[in-house]
Parts: structure tokens; C-alpha cells; sequence
């Protein structure tokens, strides 16, 4: 009788990772495809909005708008590494 508990919470432990990493990869992968759609469309949007003079400086904008988003990516991406 000795370990059940231990063998009974490493079966648990084991199953629910096992559970937990399969449906994180799928989500992952969901989420960067609909961020890198949204982020083409948003250039897009504000490629326009930059001809139609909206915008007073687009460079420096653009530039820390996708480095942030580009920074939320990374941790989407990478959610199961360290």
C-alpha cells in the first residue's frame, strides 16, 4: 500500500499536462492566425490613413505600434517555452 497516493497524483499530474499542452498548442495556433491577419490589416488601415494625411508623424507610430505588437506575439507564440 505503500506510494498509492503518490502513483495515483503522478497518473493525475502526468494526464492533465499531457491534456493541457495539446489544447494550448491548439489555441496557440488559432490566436497567431487571427493575429497576423489582424496586424496585416491594421498596416493596411493605417497605410491609408497615412495617404490621407490622418497621421502626423507615421513612422515613429507604426513603428512602436507593431514592435508591441510584435512583443504580445512573441509571448503567444512561445506560450509553452520559457
Amino acid at each position: 500500500m505503500s506510494g498509492v497516493f503518490t502513483k495515483v497524483d503522478s497518473f493525475i499530474t502526468s494526464t492533465l499536462s499531457d491534456v493541457t499542452k495539446i489544447i494550448e498548442t491548439q489555441i496557440s495556433s488559432s490566436v497567431s492566425t487571427i493575429l497576423l491577419a489582424s496586424v496585416s490589416l491594421y498596416i493596411c488601415v493605417y497605410g491609408y490613413m497615412v495617404l490621407a494625411a490622418k497621421v502626423q508623424s507615421p513612422v515613429y507610430d507604426l513603428l512602436w505600434k507593431l514592435v508591441s505588437l510584435a512583443i504580445i506575439a512573441a509571448f503567444i507564440k512561445n506560450s509553452g517555452g520559457y
